[in-house]
């Protein structure tokens, strides 16, 4: 005696449909798969029989080509449902509302609502048959009963008779942390040059008279150079020698300062941060350890604690004593900060602790705002 299957798992003219009796720990009475029906150990004879009825309904529906399934999507009469946002368990889907009148038909009304009985909890209810067993070692794994999805026909090639049968994790979003409160952020970037050279030429006529000063502050070199031909009394080339001397250096980044501030959900500021870092030679990149950095902290008793850390020994300070010896000012002892002198190793260390600080409560980042301050070296003194 020999058979064919031609894409699908039915017997178009004598349906055959295999029953498996086993525990569903999920609380449903029963599923259906692409191998067959599933239905609980535990359900009495009428219950067995409404299961059986419904389940069969879909095997009907899966054979007549109404109804198919993958691992992403339910196909019903040529129309896609998207299993995403989909409750497969709704009564009113097309495909249910037959099944659960050929299930609450048997019932007789005893149970009215078979929702929760049939409901598909775990991974969508879809394990493999018998896995409860096969995980407990006492039979082997059970791959041609496999109850994954797979495509119209479940040929051997699909998912369902491969080892790829790890799930992957549900993660529960609800559960990730709320944010409280938001961060602000100040950049100031500090851009230097150095002073420009100048030049200045100066003239004398045929009769030994001083005709003035052309200077080149405040002029373009093209613009001196116009002026110094233009008025003078010899022509010559006088104006393209003396350019050659002006300089205009460029603007280069010199200092970078962040301040951070992290405010509770009413606006009022927690904890600030200010640090000051230097460029490297003018470029983008900046050192990753701070020179100076200053926290100051709200507490809830006795106003604001601040410290300040320095990693250069000429900005550390002894204010206080400073400021008991009367050479600084301040309202009273206890707002004079010492400026203390810390290792680099350890003014990186400060400063992740201070970024704990501003992270607690997992606050919202609100605009960063940017500021440019431009400015000229002073001249050197030769």
């Amino acid at each position: 005696m020999s058979f064919k299957l031609n894409g699908a798992p039915y017997n178009k003219d004598d349906m055959n449909i295999a029953v498996y009796r086993r525990d569903l720990k999920d609380g449903s009475a029963g599923k259906s798969n692409h191998t067959g029906i599933i239905v609980d150990k535990d359900v009495d004879a009428n219950m067995e029989k409404a299961v059986v009825a419904h389940e069969t309904v879909h095997q009907h529906q899966q054979r007549d080509g109404e109804l198919d399934y993958d691992k992403n999507n339910f196909y019903w009469k040529g129309k896609t449902y998207s299993r995403e946002n989909l409750n497969e368990h709704n009564e009113d889907l097309p495909w249910e509302k037959e099944a659960y009148k050929a299930s609450n038909g048997i019932l007789n009304g005893k149970n009215k609502d078979m929702r929760n009985k049939f409901e598909l909890k775990g991974y969508r209810g879809n394990n493999k048959a018998f896995k409860a067993l096969s995980d407990r070692k006492l039979i082997g794994i059970q791959d041609g009963a496999s109850a994954e999805m797979c495509g119209p026909g479940g040929g051997d090639e699909c998912d369902a008779f491969s080892k790829k049968t790890k799930k992957p994790k549900f993660k529960d979003k609800s559960k990730q942390k709320r944010s409280r409160g938001t961060l602000e952020v100040e950049n100031h970037t500090t851009m230097m040059k150095d002073p420009a050279m100048e030049v200045s030429v100066g003239q004398m006529d045929s009769q030994g008279r001083d005709t003035g000063w052309r200077s080149s502050d405040g002029k373009s070199v093209s613009d001196f150079k116009k002026e110094v031909k233009r008025t003078n009394i010899f022509s010559g080339d006088i104006g393209e020698r003396a350019s050659e001397y002006i300089s205009r250096p460029e603007y280069q980044r010199t200092e970078k300062e962040t301040i951070k501030t992290r405010k509770n959900n009413r606006g009022k500021a927690k904890v600030k941060v200010k640090r000051a870092y230097d460029y490297e030679d003018g470029k983008r990149t900046t050192q990753t350890t701070p020179y100076d950095m200053t926290v100051t902290k709200k507490r809830a008793i006795g106003g604001s604690k601040t410290k300040k850390y320095t990693t250069e020994a000429s900005r550390a300070q002894d204010n206080k004593a400073l400021f008991k010896a009367g050479k600084i000012g301040g309202k009273n002892k206890r707002s004079v900060v010492d400026v203390k002198l810390v290792s680099e190793d350890k003014m990186r260390k400060l400063s992740k602790k201070a970024n704990k600080k501003l992270g607690k409560g997992n606050p919202k980042t609100s605009k960063v705002k940017n500021f440019t301050q431009k400015g000229i070296r002073d001249k050197a003194i030769a």
